[in-house]
């Protein structure tokens, strides 16, 4: 058992030494790896950025909503008030051209000659 603990240890010191010894020839290319990070930093900032302007863009559509709804229901209002109106004058109008219409009819009558 003991004879082939040895050469493990040593294989394992080699490999130790051969990962560190790679690493060190090739490295991670550390440029890149920050400017990447830099990037995904940037794009978190953006999307945050861009939440926030969402929510104030949700905050602002809301208030519009709110009001344009008011307007709509004044406008409503109004529409309701202007047809009591035209109904108030149209009778009104036909009033009055029912009262000219029995004037005219009582001039007849009076200069009727029968």
């Amino acid at each position: 058992m003991k004879s082939y603990i040895k050469p493990v240890i040593i294989g394992l010191v080699f490999l130790v030494l051969a990962i560190f010894i790679i690493e060190r020839a090739c490295p991670r290319s550390d440029a890149k790896y920050q400017e990447l990070k830099g990037e995904l930093v940037t794009l978190r900032k953006n999307l945050k950025d861009s939440k926030k302007a969402l929510v104030d863009q949700t905050k602002a559509s809301d208030e519009n909503t709110g009001k344009l709804e008011k307007g709509i229901k004044e406008l409503k209002e109004k529409n309701l008030k202007l047809d009591k109106e035209i109904l108030e004058s149209q009778k009104r109008d036909e009033e009055r051209a029912q009262a000219i219409y029995d004037i005219k009819k009582e001039g007849e009558t009076l200069t009727d000659p029968v």
